[in-house]
């Protein structure tokens, strides 16, 4: 079997870090999440303390007191630019979806479609 595809998720609600991180783990997949952070400014201090290879995907909310998902993704690309990135927001438009790719972002989806996620994740890391 396969290494773990590695994940954090970052949303400021707990309850919505809770469901991301239970779709994704009980998901068929080989999927892992590392850690979770509240914030843009907290993902950032997480990743400062894990491995260059982890994770291998970041989830992340656009609506966030601080940093937004998009300002976060930006960061992130500056330490991990071979990190895949989803960003995951309430508010779906297409301006919106096109920011976050010129951000460097590899995945747009509404919450509606936070079922998806896993699979999402997996065709990224297929991908690379």
């Amino acid at each position: 079997m396969s290494p773990a595809t590695t994940t954090i998720v970052v949303d400021d609600q707990e309850d919505i870090r809770f469901l991301i991180r239970h779709l994704i783990e009980l998901s068929d997949g080989n999927l892992e999440v590392v850690a979770e952070a509240e914030d843009g400014e907290t993902c950032l201090k997480v990743l400062e303390d894990l491995p260059l290879h982890d994770p291998q995907v970041i989830v992340i909310d656009w609506m966030m007191p601080g940093l937004n998902g998009i300002e976060t993704a930006l960061r992130i690309r500056e330490t991990r630019p071979n990190a895949r990135i989803i960003l995951c927001s309430a508010f779906g438009d297409p301006t919106l979806e096109a920011e976050a790719r010129a951000a460097g972002i590899d995945r747009f989806l509404s919450k509606e479609r936070m079922n998806e996620i896993p699979d999402a994740i997996a065709r990224l890391v297929e991908d690379t």
